[in-house]
C-alpha cells in the first residue's frame, strides 16, 4: 500500500522545504537569512495561489493551472522550496500538453505538499 503525504513524516532538513544552498545561490547569505523572515507573506499570497489552482482544477481548465502554477513557481523560486517548484513545472508540462489528468494529479499532490510545508513552517496564526 502506497503511503499518503498525511501519512509521512517530514523533518526539516538542509534542502526540504526550503532548499538552504538553493536560497544563499539565488540571494547570497546575508539577503537569504532575511529571506527567512518573508514567509508569513510567502504563505499568505501562496494561499491565494493555491485557490486559484484549486479552481482552474475544479473548473478543468489547463489554461488556468498552467498560470496558476507559473505564478506559485515564481513564489516558491524565490524561497527554494524546490518540491513545490518541482510540481509547479509538472503542472505547467501536462497543462501545455494539453494532459489534464496528469496535471490535476500534479496539481493534488502540490496541494498537500504546500500544506505540509505551511503546516512545518508558517508561524502561528495572531489571535
Amino acid at each position: 500500500m502506497k503511503e499518503t503525504r498525511d501519512q509521512q513524516q517530514r523533518t526539516i532538513t538542509a534542502s526540504w522545504p526550503i532548499d538552504r544552498a538553493a536560497l544563499v545561490s539565488l540571494h547570497g547569505e546575508k539577503v537569504a537569512m532575511t529571506m527567512l523572515d518573508y514567509l508569513a507573506d510567502f504563505f499568505q499570497d501562496g494561499v491565494v495561489q493555491v485557490q486559484a489552482l484549486e479552481r482552474a482544477v475544479a473548473e478543468r481548465d489547463g489554461q488556468a493551472m498552467v498560470l496558476a502554477a507559473h505564478t506559485l513557481r515564481g513564489s516558491c523560486s524565490m524561497m527554494a522550496m524546490t518540491s513545490l517548484v518541482d510540481y509547479c513545472r509538472a503542472i505547467e508540462a501536462a497543462g501545455d500538453n494539453g494532459a489534464l489528468d496528469e496535471a490535476v494529479a500534479q496539481a493534488q499532490a502540490l496541494t498537500e505538499e504546500y500544506a505540509l510545508i505551511q503546516s512545518v513552517l508558517a508561524p502561528p496564526s495572531q489571535p
